[in-house]
């Protein structure tokens, strides 16, 4: 691609992606920015978060735990993506609503963006060959870049649960023990700029999860909860139609995983320990562990192998989470903040 004569390799790569490939990796990493992860709980447990979450980041993780929203939320993140947090290679944000509806149901609107309006663009190199350039200095590339253009990502979340419970008797040395099952959907609207090419799409996820209580279950007060959860993401394939006329389709995927949450009476709290696999790129396993003692949180996870941590507080009706996340490139820390009105 040219412009006065310039061009970027950057640019180059991207377009010829846009506007010739046409084999099965076309679409591979579309809208690859709403893998990140929203939620700095979830993702200081390693991702693990598909049987675990219940507020309103859950339309990410799983949008069946939108069942389970009591009062209205607003939920904020922050994340720098590699770089300091001053001055980071791009940023990613989300922001969101969600309110509990009469019946045991739930609904949010979420926004998640990612952003680089940074991306230098240089100067086609002068000269026939690397020879000449060494040669004749005159030849050489200063390193100045002439001028910038942006990358843009944003997806519009609109996301529906309903929550369903009852009480099961198994009739052989038990009490009757709750099952709770919420079922949830996301439609996300995805657009993307990349320079002066644009691409948009409309998708669809499903979740559910499978809550059993395990004291009711076995009449022991000292047990806890345990539960499953089962997500297709782009459930009806998900095409993203550039401006070049190419489309991106993303194939459905499936993630399911567990929780256990043990109540620790003595430290007035509880320890949490989940699983979860996923398969968009790689088939991939996340873990995490949680233990918090009334208002404060600490956790760790493997994300693929890949180290995460994180803490947390619980201040009136405010949750304030930070996590860490480890890249073979770099490190990543997220702020993220939840508001029950």
């Amino acid at each position: 691609m040219r412009k006065n004569g310039w061009t970027t390799s950057i640019v180059v790569l991207a377009v010829s992606i846009l506007a010739g490939r046409q084999d099965a990796q076309a679409g591979k990493y579309a809208a690859s920015f709403l893998e990140i992860g929203v939620g700095a709980r979830g993702l200081g447990m390693g991702g693990a978060y598909i049987a675990l979450s219940r507020d309103v980041s859950a339309f990410h993780w799983n949008p069946a735990g939108l069942g389970y929203l009591q009062r209205p939320q607003l939920a904020f993140m922050y994340a720098s993506q590699f770089g300091s947090l001053a001055d980071p290679l791009a940023s990613f944000n989300h922001l969101g609503a969600g309110m509990s509806l009469p019946g045991g149901a739930g609904f949010a609107v979420n926004w998640v963006r990612l952003a680089s309006d940074q991306i230098p663009i240089y100067p086609e190199l002068s000269g026939d060959n690397l020879g000449q350039r060494l040669r004749n200095p005159e030849l050489r590339p200063d390193g100045q870049p002439l001028g910038y253009f942006a990358d843009v990502e944003n997806a519009f979340y609109f996301s529906f649960a309903k929550l369903t419970s009852f009480e099961m008797d198994w009739g052989y040395n038990t009490l009757a023990f709750p099952v709770e099952i919420p079922i949830g959907v996301n439609l996300k609207f995805i657009q993307q700029k990349l320079y002066d090419k644009s691409a948009s799409g409309f998708g669809i996820d499903v979740g559910a999860m499978i809550r059993l209580g395990i004291a009711d279950m076995f009449n022991e007060d000292a047990l806890g909860k345990l539960a499953f959860g089962f997500v297709v993401k782009d459930i009806t394939t998900t095409v993203l139609t550039w401006s070049t006329r190419q489309r991106d389709e993303i194939s459905p995927k499936y993630r399911w995983g567990f929780a256990y949450e043990q109540p620790l009476a003595f430290i007035h709290g509880s320890v949490t320990f989940s699983w979860q696999t996923k398969s968009r790129y790689d088939q991939s396993n996340h873990v995490g562990f949680e233990i918090n003692s009334r208002a404060f949180f600490l956790r760790i996870g493997s994300s693929d192998g890949k180290l995460t941590a994180g803490t947390g507080m619980h201040i009136w009706r405010v949750n304030l989470d930070y996590a860490f996340v480890g890249y073979e490139v770099g490190n990543v820390h997220r702020l993220s903040a939840l508001i029950e009105l």
